[in-house]
């Protein structure tokens, strides 16, 4: 395993795994919002410094589980992940090797992880859209009364994607900045004093 830097190694999964039934497009909708995780795949694929095809050098696994095309926003997805992880399990070394501490999972959503096992909850890292962590949630199908949704200092919670293909600013933010650039005054600084 590499010490000197970060590896990642993504699974490939047979379609029969991946997608246990055929998803149809009109009765399962998308929503943008919750597709962070095909960004992160995107840029992933094209990211040779950090994606190795060789599982022994990895430091982290991503498990490709399609959770959102079989959950979408508040459904349990545990069933699906559940599938692909007995999958990891019975192909590849990695996972047992672990229990599964090294490896992580997209679970977008709102709740995505919420209504997850005990099990799925301990073993896997999870990122996610919500982050909800307290002890004693009273919501109906919480499984994990512990600690809820996530564990913090181990699952990453990620912001839901934008929707907005304008600039990267807010259009209110944007004009204020352009009469700064034409009469050539410096543009404050978010972190210096006032």
């Amino acid at each position: 395993r590499s010490k000197a830097r970060l590896k990642i190694y993504i699974y490939e999964l047979p379609w029969e795994i991946a997608f246990p039934f055929e998803v149809q497009e009109e009765i399962h909708s998308r929503d943008n919002i919750y597709t962070g995780y095909e960004q992160f795949m995107r840029y992933f694929l094209m990211d040779d410094s950090v994606r190795t095809e060789n599982p022994y050098e990895a430091n982290l696994f991503y498990v490709p589980a399609l959770a959102y095309f079989y959950a979408e926003n508040v459904r349990n997805s545990q069933w699906q992940i559940k599938a692909v992880i007995d999958h990891i399990r019975q192909q590849w070394p990695f996972y047992n090797r672990s229990g599964g501490r090294d490896h992580f999972v997209f679970m977008p959503g709102d709740r995505a992880s919420c209504h997850s096992d005990r099990w799925l909850q301990d073993e896997i890292i999870k990122v996610v859209h919500f982050g909800m962590q307290k002890k004693n949630l009273t919501w109906l199908g919480i499984e994990n009364k512990d600690y809820g949704c996530i564990q913090t200092k181990r699952d990453l919670v990620v912001p839901s994607r934008s929707v907005n293909t304008g600039p990267l600013l807010p259009n209110t933010t944007t004009s204020y900045y352009q009469a700064m650039e034409r009469h050539e005054r410096s543009i404050p600084s978010a972190t210096s004093p006032t």
